[in-house]
């Protein structure tokens, strides 16, 4: 009896599977990405600051950070409240002005109104650390406090505290003006939705 074998055909792996593959075999060995790398890259991203004079160096940084949080986050396991007190920026340049069109816009949402937060945006579960940077009392600048509900199964990453990717998007359910203490700020609610591809 003749035995007739045929030839196994291999199929090239695609270049997208064997990259992301070879990314997490190794995702181990890719550096910590500290707070100040975050912070580094949101002032670039926002114009705040020239951080990065070489050519290059930022996209690098970037690309970096948006890898790790991609590889990092892991779904939460009950749904749980953020917290984020931004102040009105300073204006030192024509460069900020963009970051003061921003806050004019963020200050003024209105229900059902969409927001995004285009820098890697730094949120707490605690709202009285986040109430330290909504600002000063002593100071003339208004303030946000943030307010976002995270529902079970979000993937986030985090550390000491959560940072959200680029250009998170956000559903805005309440803006009210607070007055407390001789102070004024707006308290926003929102809600998390899924990022634009």
């Amino acid at each position: 009896m003749i035995k007739i074998f045929t030839p196994k055909v291999k199929t090239k792996e695609l270049f997208c599977r064997q990259y992301w593959k070879n990314v997490k075999e190794h995702v181990h060995t890719l550096p910590t990405i500290s707070r100040f790398d975050f912070n580094d890259a949101s002032y670039e991203i926002m114009c705040l600051d020239n951080v990065y004079q070489s050519m290059g160096t930022l996209g690098k940084l970037i690309k970096k950070n948006d890898l790790v949080q991609k590889l990092s986050e892991r779904p939460v396991s009950q749904d749980f409240v953020l917290y984020r007190g931004i102040s009105e920026p300073v204006i030192y340049n024509t460069n900020t002005k963009y970051i003061e069109a921003l806050f004019k816009k963020c200050i003024n949402l209105k229900k059902g109104n969409f927001l995004y937060m285009p820098e890697y945006s730094f949120w707490s579960d605690s709202k009285k650390i986040a109430f330290q940077y909504k600002h000063s009392p002593n100071q003339e600048r208004q303030g946000i406090l943030y307010e976002l509900k995270i529902p079970k199964g979000t993937k986030l990453y985090q550390k000491a505290y959560t940072i959200l990717r680029r250009y998170s998007k956000f559903l805005c359910i309440d803006n009210k003006m607070i007055m407390q203490n001789n102070e004024k700020y707006n308290h926003i609610k929102l809600t998390l939705l899924p990022r634009d591809i």
